[in-house]
């Protein structure tokens, strides 16, 4: 029978093309896209807006905008499509390792129902409109600015270039954290109809520690950079916002910034790994129960033999410390999303940005 392949770009085919570049031509991709920003951000020289301090925002001093297009932009792309790439792989692997007990034709049927839902034209549409919702409301703000910026569409009748470049740029950008979003949403739907419908062997004493499921910890990971990247760029534009307009640190958008950004990382960190977590939960639960019931076995078959002035068999000796030996490794098997390897990495993506956070708020609080 042949074996159909897991289609993660579902019908679009934006993410279609994306999806299918590798080495060389993804490198190329990233540049392009760094370029993109890039003309635009060039562009204030000709508005006279590169250095401008006359400007409540120029372009030379505006760090947050900076990091956001020029490397937010490509950077979420970039883990888009690698994780597009591992996915099937981690899911074939489940598979392979006999995680999941299912036949080959059971195999094609929850493929081609996983790939309906990677093209769900009504979950596929929706990044588009709210990006051409927030495009929309970011020209409607630009053409009548509360401050001049170098991004102000319109400043006194007249118009800057940079601005009009930037237009389609806001589009891209957050039409890549969507459809980024929109892919980890359509992941954890996929794996919670893997594990809720079809038998699940956990194998608790298996040699990477995960219980077999050590590919889907590594998918999680790859998103370890964005997410760290991202809030990079979360604190950037909070200390701009600061320091070019004036807003307080205790302020509620930027408190709504920051408290955006860990929930959205949260999601696209840990929504994939919960649908393996109630079948590792069973599993090892079910395990440590086994391995107690043969060691109360050999336990009082031991002390009967002591009770009893007999001599201790050997066997019998070696099973206790072979019993010990299981019981230790099924008891640091990790239950996914919540065990300590997890829980670190996602801490440690984390930890820069929301750390500059509070270190500025308690500094702010103290004069």
């Amino acid at each position: 029978m042949t074996t159909i392949t897991l289609n993660p770009s579902g019908n679009d085919p934006i993410t279609r093309f994306l999806f299918s570049l590798k080495g060389k031509k993804l490198s190329i991709l990233y540049l392009l896209l760094s370029a993109l920003p890039l003309v635009a951000f060039l562009l204030t020289i000709v508005d006279g807006n590169f250095i401008n301090n006359a400007m409540d925002a120029n372009m030379v001093h505006d760090y947050g905008n900076i990091v956001l297009y020029l490397f937010g932009f490509p950077v979420t792309v970039l883990v888009t499509v690698w994780y597009s790439q591992k996915l099937p792989l981690a899911l074939s692997n489940l598979r392979e390792n006999k995680v999941v007990v299912i036949s080959d034709e059971e195999w094609n049927s929850f493929i081609n129902k996983s790939n309906s839902i990677y093209s769900n034209q009504l979950i596929s549409i929706i990044p588009y409109l709210i990006t051409l919702s927030i495009t929309l409301y970011l020209v409607m703000v630009y053409i009548h600015p509360t401050e001049d910026c170098w991004y102000s569409l319109k400043v006194d009748g007249k118009i800057y270039w940079a601005a009009l470049a930037m237009v389609p740029v806001y589009f891209l950008t957050f039409l890549s954290f969507l459809l980024s979003i929109s892919l980890i949403i359509k992941t954890y739907i996929v794996l919670k109809k893997l594990f809720d419908n079809y038998r699940i062997d956990v194998q608790v004493l298996h040699p990477d520690n995960c219980g077999g499921l050590s590919s889907l910890g590594a998918l999680s990971r790859t998103l370890n950079l964005w997410i760290f990247f991202i809030g990079l760029i979360a604190a950037t534009n909070i200390y701009m916002n600061i320091k070019l307009f004036g807003n307080t640190l205790s302020s509620m958008f930027q408190i709504l910034i920051m408290a955006g950004y860990i929930i959205s990382a949260y999601i696209v960190f840990f929504m994939p790994l919960h649908a393996t977590y109630k079948s590792m939960k069973n599993a090892k639960f079910d395990t440590l129960q086994r391995i107690n019931k043969y060691f109360i076995n050999v336990d009082k078959k031991i002390k009967d033999d002591i009770d009893n002035l007999n001599k201790l068999d050997d066997q019998d000796v070696e099973s206790i410390e072979s019993i010990n030996k299981l019981y230790d490794i099924a008891l640091k098997m990790p239950v996914y999303p919540y065990d300590l390897k997890t829980v670190s990495s996602f801490i440690g993506s984390i930890f820069v940005p929301v750390l500059l956070f509070l270190l500025e708020l308690v500094l702010k609080s103290l004069i």
